[in-house]
């Protein structure tokens, strides 16, 4: 069952943001976008991680 949410920044592709399975929740990854600029937030990782 997918467990879509509004605080995301919009996909990219076709893809859920989570789905659960069997009683497990399984998510996905997230590119480190700023939601409000859509551009990366850092090309520096640590920065990306800490968002």
């Amino acid at each position: 069952m997918p467990r879509p949410t509004t605080d995301a920044p919009v996909a990219i592709g076709l893809y859920s943001e989570a789905i659960a399975v069997n009683g497990q929740l399984l998510v996905s990854g997230q590119l480190p976008i700023d939601p409000v600029t859509g551009a990366f937030i850092s090309a520096d990782p640590v920065e990306q991680a800490l968002g």
